[in-house]
């Protein structure tokens, strides 16, 4: 008996985990994301997205830019997580490239239609507020960078 192989889309994208520091504190900015389906319940995250014909580095900078309104500099690359989902019937294989990236200029209140919400957080808030493994060993990272 022959047995069928599953078909897998490879995504390749790439995000920040953005911080500003404000009277010695460290704030750190997520979005929310829109929540399209059921299965696709709104949780906050960190922008991303796909690169487009672009290095990872100039996608995370678009992605920040697009997804929450600001303009960011990338401080240091995190490093890049693996994981699988499926979307709309399709088995997707997703590579994420991360970078630590220090808040410039913009406004929250410009960010993506595709995004729900987009907010300052306090550091010791982060954790509590992710929904995804991948994230919170991204934050783990960040966090360790920002202590420092």
């Amino acid at each position: 008996m022959k047995q069928e192989q599953t078909k897998w889309k490879r995504e390749i994208s790439a995000g920040g985990v953005v911080f500003k520091k404000e009277n010695s504190e460290i704030y750190i900015l997520l979005i929310q994301t829109s929540g399209k389906t059921a299965e696709t319940k709104k949780v906050w995250t960190f922008p991303k997205g796909h690169l487009d014909d672009q290095k990872p580095e100039e996608a995370a900078i678009r992605e920040v830019k697009e997804e929450a309104g600001v303009e960011a500099k990338i401080i240091e690359k995190l490093g890049s997580v693996k994981y699988t989902f499926v979307w709309e019937e399709e088995n997707i294989f997703k590579i994420v490239t991360w970078y630590l990236m220090e808040y410039v200029s913009g406004d929250l209140a410009n960010h993506d239609h595709e995004v729900a919400d987009a907010a300052w957080f306090e550091l010791s808030e982060i954790e509590k507020m992710l929904t995804y493994k991948t994230d919170k060993e991204v934050f783990a990272k960040a966090k360790v960078l920002l202590k420092n």
